[in-house]
């Protein structure tokens, strides 16, 4: 009876807007306020990545990643520092209160050996602290290959020209290919780490785009958010997002070269609730349900409600979800001619080809019906 008269529900869907849930920072175009009333110094957010920290020899250029984050009057700058030197610095953009400052030093002005490195962050406010502390090692000493002297050309024939030379083409070069350590991470767990290698040998200095799309089928294209460059060992290291998301990076500046994607992804929850829990034939029963963490990626995604009819369960209905996860359903009983306990749920499948999440489902709800 009930596959009968759920036949005729109501999906009362409306699209709202809600901003994505991740790093607190400032609207675009904002300014930093240095009267801010702040005197707390920023700290780490995450451990610093880069392979120079982690013990490998510094040659050329080198990338190193410091997650900062502060509650006051928000980020400003990072400057690093080598024996007391600086070496490099880089801003924090519109003084954010939660950013992953990527700093680049150059090793080739340093002597070979071992040398302090210290990175220290600043608020907008003047707070600074030191953030990154230790000894690194520099060693840009790589020995030339030896070149052999040529062989003496032999003798021209006197009664005969020399043939013409022919000119062959170059080779062209080999395409870059990127290599990632974990193609799946968990939101905010960490960095994204990998090497760029060409022919086999590590690519020092290479530059990467980095681009984000959303998950679901109305997540969008691709969207470029940023770039980074490879250190001498070719590794690079991205701090992993605060939310779902799919990350690809790919050669910058060009469309040649295999590029790589990662997915970026949380714990889904599925939230659920009908009101009234008790009602007469004739009322209207008023499903909501709520995606969590899903992010923006929710918009659109479609989810089935289901209810036990003969034992089993059967999908009665459907809506999509909000940018917000939220989704709402409608159902007047109309046939209910005796006293009645009905079992629903809320269930969000899995899709192959946007959504990286597996089949979650909500507890089941009993709704008591008289006539």
């Amino acid at each position: 009876m009930l596959q009968t008269t759920l036949r005729t529900l109501l999906l009362g869907v409306a699209l709202m807007c809600l901003p994505v849930a991740g790093a607190r920072a400032s609207a675009p175009g904002a300014t930093c306020d240095r009267h801010v009333h702040d005197h707390t110094p920023p700290r780490l957010a995450g451990p610093p990545q880069g392979a120079w920290l982690q013990g490998a020899p510094g040659r050329g250029l080198v990338t190193i990643v410091v997650p900062a984050r502060d509650r006051g009057s928000g980020l400003r700058e990072a400057v690093a520092s080598v024996d007391g030197a600086p070496a490099a610095s880089a801003p924090a953009p519109s003084c954010p209160h939660e950013f992953a400052i990527s700093l680049t030093v150059d090793t080739r002005a340093l002597a070979d050996g071992q040398h302090r490195l210290d990175v220290v962050v600043t608020d907008a406010a003047g707070n600074a602290a030191t953030l990154v502390a230790k000894h690194v090692h520099v060693d840009n000493s790589v020995p030339a290959p030896a070149v052999p002297a040529p062989p003496p050309a032999p003798p021209a024939p006197p009664a005969q020209a020399p043939p013409a030379a022919r000119s062959e083409p170059s080779p062209a070069p080999a395409t870059p290919r990127i290599r990632i350590d974990r193609r799946r991470v968990r939101a905010g767990d960490g960095a994204i780490t990998g090497r760029v290698v060409r022919e086999g040998r590590p690519l020092a200095g290479a530059r990467l785009a980095v681009e984000r799309r959303w998950y679901g089928r109305r997540g969008g294209g691709w969207r470029r958010i940023g770039a980074l460059t490879t250190d001498a060992a070719g590794r690079f290291a991205l701090p992993a997002p605060r939310t779902a998301q799919e990350l690809r990076l790919r050669p910058a500046g060009s469309r040649r070269g295999a590029s790589a994607s990662i997915d970026v992804v949380t714990q889904l929850r599925l939230r659920a609730r009908l009101r009234p829990r008790s009602l007469r034939n004739g009322e209207v029963l008023t499903a909501s349900a709520r995606l969590l963490r899903a992010g923006r990626s929710a918009l659109g995604k479609r989810v089935d409600i289901q209810a036990v009819v003969h034992g089993r369960w059967q999908t009665v209905g459907r809506a999509s979800a909000r940018a917000n996860g939220i989704v709402r359903w409608r159902y007047r009983f109309r046939n209910t001619r005796r006293e009645a306990l009905y079992s629903f749920r809320v269930l969000v499948r899995p899709d192959p080809s946007r959504w990286p999440w597996p089949a979650v489902a909500s507890d089941r709800i009993r709704v008591h019906v008289i006539p």
